[in-house]
């Protein structure tokens, strides 16, 4: 029997991955595993709006594939 995967490269998949309020445990793993954080930082995150609107008009708009803010209040971007 053959399973066909999800590639989590894709943008659209790696934000149902890591950007889901259903699926906290899933971005509070990885981010454990990525940065030099204490765990006390990862008992809550919110997950925040990911567009990024340009402060001047010569600014470019952008858009985070995920945007959390820990317990702290310290915001990380991916």
């Amino acid at each position: 029997m053959t399973t066909d995967l999800l590639s989590p490269k894709s943008d659209y998949i790696f934000k149902l991955l890591m950007g889901d309020d259903l699926t906290p445990e899933i971005t509070v793993d990885f981010l454990q595993s990525m940065l030099d954080l204490p765990e006390e930082e990862f008992i809550t995150i919110e997950f925040m709006d990911t567009h990024l609107n340009p402060e001047e008009f010569q600014d470019k708009y952008g858009i985070l594939d995920v945007r959390i803010r820990t317990r702290s209040g310290k915001i990380i971007d991916i």
